[in-house]
């Protein structure tokens, strides 16, 4: 019975690990997260692949997940100084950055270069970004040479020449006038 009990906490601290939407409510149930009808009870007893197909179905919860998780990877590497052409974790540069936390977080590599990145995923309106999409600026020409992700409330974050990773304002009139656009690269994970 210990053994069955020890089971039961350990599948429920990995679902909580895997979704991070999961709560332990008692020894025979637990609360699932659910968009549409506010919050779902699984029993304990019943085969745990009944709920899990319906809750990943839910793809609204996973990627608003995967946003959270992209931002808080992202401010991370706040304060990390800037070498073009850099890739570690001591100094990096604007695309190495988004590639670094997209790795990390989602398990895929994004292209090197900025302007490669720049026909990932899928085309964002301006004002339809959301938090974990990447924006993409000309800054010396007209190629996309910078590259950020979005966080939301206009702000995002990069690597810059100028201050290493750190946070900017997309409505200031510096990235206002070199911005290029948008791209959600969550659509390739589905």
């Amino acid at each position: 019975m210990m053994i069955h009990r020890e089971l039961r906490v350990v599948g429920s601290l990995v679902l909580l690990l895997v979704v991070g939407c999961a709560i332990h409510q008692n020894d025979d149930e637990y609360v699932l997260a659910s968009s549409e009808s506010g919050l779902e009870v699984a029993s304990a007893n019943q085969p745990l692949s009944v709920r899990w197909d319906n809750f990943f179905s839910q793809r609204r919860l996973k990627e608003d997940f995967l946003r959270q998780t992209l931002e808080k990877n992202a401010r991370k590497w706040l304060g990390t100084p800037y070498e073009y052409g850099g890739e570690s974790t001591l100094a990096m540069d604007c695309s190495a950055f988004t590639r670094r936390v997209f790795a990390n977080v989602c398990g895929f590599f994004l292209p090197r270069r900025a302007a490669w990145q720049f026909w990932e995923g899928q085309w964002r309106a301006r004002d339809s970004i959301r938090t974990g999409d990447l924006i993409f600026f000309r800054i010396n020409g007209a190629e996309v040479d910078h590259v950020g992700i979005y966080l939301g409330h206009q702000q995002f974050i990069s690597a810059t020449s100028s201050g290493g990773v750190r946070l900017d304002n997309l409505n200031s009139s510096y990235w206002k006038n070199h911005y290029a656009g948008a791209r959600n690269l969550l659509v390739l994970l589905q």
